[in-house]
């Protein structure tokens, strides 16, 4: 067991505020985490409305929608939301609420950012690199998880930094959160909403 009763109980509560079903499709592989993504999902699935489907990384769904790591978390109904690695520490509440706000639909930006957002006709990718420790790293990784809500032309991947050290020394990843976008523009920390998005806007 992944979650102690304390913990399962404070997530069923947390839980509670979700509106409606949401499948997720767990990318699974020969990996330390995968058992543990595996487990914890399990655990998830029993205090709130989520279903799971597990795939391995050479199934169809895998290359279908272009999961090249495992674990990753990938939202059925919006496979532009994705958890690249344990969503532990910090970033496990991040999931929660991630899992709330797909279950509503409802992303909670402003109307003027909603509208920028929708504007947006070109594909943006965001990899959005965290660790379990990062305070800061929640309110980045939701940040692009709204806008890829508001906008399915946004991919938006939190990458735990720890699980994947090629990966972060590819994109000289020193503090976190480290934010890419499209491969070309980047900043670190946590960042408003507005300028967020202004950065979104200078990878297009």
């Amino acid at each position: 067991m992944v979650l102690d009763e304390e913990n399962r109980k404070a997530v069923r509560e947390i839980l509670s505020e979700m509106e409606g079903e949401v499948k997720l499709l767990l990318f699974t592989g020969d990996c330390e985490a995968c058992g543990i993504a595996e487990e914890l999902i399990g655990e998830i699935s029993g205090l709130g409305k989520v279903q799971v489907e597990t795939h391995g990384l050479d199934s169809g769904r895998a290359k279908e929608l272009g999961v090249e790591n495992v674990p990753t978390f990938v939202f059925e109904g919006r496979p532009n939301i994705r958890f690249v690695g344990l969503p532990s520490g910090h970033e496990f509440r991040t999931f929660l609420d991630t899992l709330i706000m797909v279950s509503k639909g409802e992303s909670g930006l402003k109307d003027e950012l909603r509208k920028e957002l929708a504007g947006i006709s070109e594909p943006i990718d965001i990899k959005i690199f965290v660790t379990p420790t990062c305070p800061y790293c929640p309110v980045a990784v939701l940040t692009a998880h709204r806008f890829a809500l508001e906008n399915k032309g946004i991919t938006s991947s939190m990458v735990e930094a720890t699980e994947f050290p090629e990966m972060s020394q590819k994109y000289g990843v020193m503090a976190v959160p480290k934010v890419v976008i499209n491969e070309k523009v980047s900043f670190e920390g946590a960042v408003p909403e507005h300028v967020f998005l202004k950065k979104l806007k200078e990878a297009l």
